[in-house]
């Protein structure tokens, strides 16, 4: 018999800030943090604008030796990690363990510490003095950082699906307690801000020198950010017996490839089409009881006619009357974070019982028909949400998420 699978503790942290309720007041006040990039040179890059976490946050992250190195992707994903344990009541002790697995998503892991690395070879440096950047280039050595510093024992799994890979790890954390494998698993997303990364959505012409406006007619392209999200997936009957408090349930994931091209989505959607659907069909429910979509709206010309098609193909005429909105102008585009925020903010958009306003948009898309938030965030009773993910390499996902009672 299958489990019912639960939330029960989250933390976030992006450039709204870090913490629950500082970003669920932001986003009921449609307060974007989108602002100067100043962790790198961005004067040959089309834009400036990202969406940075503040220094004081990454300064903020204790961890137990401070001659212990952590790189931003790291520091990230340990804020969002801690947050989320002690909000599920889970965090231990100094010289205690948690036994649970850690699955995190990631687009680029510690490409940070790899340029730092690079830099020290172009210029002839000791490389051996960074080495230790070398090593956490690689994406398993942040969830290794993490699960020393916490004393998290137990599987470590990450998982690269590009723009999809938070998403699909908290699948990946609902399926393992869905099928009763654990009772509960970490589960999350993260990725820093680089130099490499803008660069590179730079040489795709994929970055907008405007401001972000998914689904808008005159949408130029996506904004970068950064940030990690973290969810504590819980048995339900196992939350229950320790007095967890319950923020959401999960019942429906659904996956699928496209198998068309390295960096563009299949225009005809069929595959993002199969995601949404498996993972309504999984819920058990219709396609008419979804209250609201967290969209993946990059505001790049492609991905938002596709990502229309596909909710369109699944969901018919309905398409056009559920509320839909993407979040991605309040922190710009986190990448393997994005699915994994996008959750905390729908599980958010349920508590509060308002859904998120689609930002910047101004001019409608025949191609883009659907009923989007604007002028202001929306107050409506939600109870079901569909959240959806994208990524380079075909890779999509969708999850539906139900107000627990």
């Amino acid at each position: 018999m299958k489990k019912r699978v639960v939330i029960t503790g989250m933390g976030i942290v992006t450039s709204l800030g870090a913490g629950i309720d500082i970003t669920a007041s932001a986003l009921r006040a449609s307060r974007a943090a989108i602002g100067p990039i100043t962790s790198f040179d961005t004067s040959k890059h089309k834009t400036n604008q990202g969406g940075e976490v503040g220094v004081e946050i990454l300064e903020s992250v204790i961890y137990k030796d401070k001659q212990f190195h952590l790189d931003r992707a790291t520091k990230l994903l340990l804020r969002a990690c801690k947050d989320a344990l002690n909000d599920a009541r889970l965090l231990t002790q100094q010289g205690e363990y948690i036994k649970a697995p850690l699955v995190v998503g990631t687009t680029l892991g510690g490409i940070c510490s790899g340029q730092n690395f690079h830099r020290a070879m172009l210029l002839k440096e000791d490389t051996q003095k960074y080495a230790r950047f070398l090593g956490d280039a690689l994406a398993c050595h942040q969830p290794f950082h993490v699960a020393s510093i916490l004393g998290i024992l137990g599987e470590t799994i990450v998982l690269n699906n590009a723009c999809a890979s938070g998403l699909s790890a908290i699948g990946c954390a609902f399926e393992r307690v869905r099928l009763g494998k654990s009772t509960v698993v970490i589960a999350g997303g993260y990725d820093g801000m680089s130099d490499f990364a803008h660069a590179g959505f730079n040489t795709l012409q994929l970055v907008t020198s405007d401001k972000c406006r998914p689904f808008d007619k005159n949408r130029s392209g996506l904004l970068l950010g950064e940030g990690a999200g973290v969810v504590i997936v819980e048995e339900l009957e196992h939350a229950m017996k320790r007095n967890a408090t319950i923020h959401g349930e999960i019942i429906g994931f659904g996956q699928s490839s496209d198998a068309y091209h390295i960096t563009k989505p299949d225009p005809e959607a069929q595959e993002a089409a199969s995601a949404i659907r498996n993972a309504i069909e999984e819920a058990g429910v219709t396609p008419e009881s979804i209250d609201y979509i967290n969209a993946h709206g990059t505001g790049t010309p492609s991905n938002d006619s596709m990502e229309t098609k596909a909710i369109s193909n699944v969901l018919g005429e309905y398409a056009k009357r559920v509320p839909v909105s993407s979040t991605k102008p309040f922190t710009g585009h986190l990448l393997g974070a994005a699915g994994a925020t996008e959750v905390i903010f729908s599980i958010i958009s349920m508590q509060q019982n308002n859904i998120p306003e689609n930002l910047n948009y101004i001019t409608p898309d025949p191609e883009c028909d659907l009923n989007l938030v604007t002028g202001g965030s929306r107050d409506q009773e939600l109870k079901m949400v569909l959240t959806t993910s994208f990524g380079f390499g075909g890779s999509n996902a969708a999850m539906v998420l139900r107000k627990f009672a």
